[in-house]
């Protein structure tokens, strides 16, 4: 696959066949290395005019967590935190879980998001988001007591 091709679909409309191809290259990067490769390309994604992008961008550079022995996700973390203050509160909900990456491959990056979590402006964010995203982030803690528990 070319970064174009990556890319171009972690900006694709969010669609059931966006989602699939989305769902088929994370399970992808899980597995195998063989994508850390495109960690640029993810980081571009997170910084995307289109909320999809970010948050498909944060969760695959998440999951690249694994694999990052050149510490780029220090040298991206304020690019990868901002989103866990996006805009669209649908988006901070799908990314949360996925700091659970950050506690069990990189803890020397946990503090910082830690930090964030606990700093989060909810009140730009409809009342009902603010309770969900606040639920998210007790859900977040309780898996940092258990770096290791399942993160989907």
């Amino acid at each position: 696959m070319e970064q174009s091709e990556i890319l171009e679909m972690l900006e694709a409309k969010d669609t059931k066949a966006a989602q699939a191809s989305f769902v088929q290259l994370e399970k992808l990067c899980q597995e195998s290395k063989a994508y850390y490769e495109y960690w640029d390309v993810f980081i571009q994604a997170v910084s995307s005019k289109r909320s999809c992008a970010r948050g498909r961008g944060f969760k695959l550079a998440m999951v690249n967590l694994q694999w990052d022995h050149e510490d780029r996700g220090l040298r991206d973390s304020e690019s990868l935190l901002a989103v866990l203050e996006d805009e669209k509160a649908p988006v901070v909900r799908q990314c949360l879980p996925y700091v659970t990456y950050v506690f069990r491959y990189k803890p020397d990056l946990s503090p910082m998001f830690l930090e964030k979590i606990g700093n989060l402006t909810l009140d730009k964010y409809k009342e009902s988001m603010q309770r969900l995203i606040q639920q998210d982030v007790e859900r977040l803690m309780q898996a940092r007591e258990k770096p290791h528990a399942d993160s989907n």
